[in-house]
């Protein structure tokens, strides 16, 4: 199940980035997920849950989403929208395709606070 390193590299980014900021909590994460790392979302938020346990972000809300492929063809130079387990050309049929959408996991952003904020709000 490689959704734990997954989730465990994401911590340690969400991790780095709050403590650059000096936050104390980490309240929501925004997540974009390529269609062809083939990551299960629901297996993600699972693992997530376990490797932040215990940290500024075990409560934080983990918000997932899933980018499509997308693919150009090295003959025709078709632009298209593999799927994950056919990756012809839509106009001349050839498989020989340059994915260049839809392979990244991206930290696309967070929301956290600082001790001074949550003073504030109290």
């Amino acid at each position: 199940m490689h959704e734990v390193a997954i989730a465990s590299e994401l911590l340690e980014q969400v991790l780095e980035i709050a403590q650059a900021n000096n936050a104390v909590t980490v309240e929501s994460i925004d997540v974009v997920c390529g269609e062809q790392r083939l990551v299960v979302l629901e297996a993600l938020v699972m693992a997530w849950k376990g490797v932040s346990e215990d940290t500024i972000a075990a409560s934080a809300t983990l918000n997932l989403s899933e980018k499509p492929m997308k693919g150009r063809c090295r003959l025709c130079m078709n632009e298209f929208s593999p799927s994950i387990d056919d990756y012809r050309c839509t106009q001349c049929g050839e498989a020989d395709v340059d994915i260049f959408e839809g392979n990244d996991i991206v930290l696309s952003s967070m929301v956290c606070h600082s001790k001074d904020e949550i003073d504030e709000e109290k």
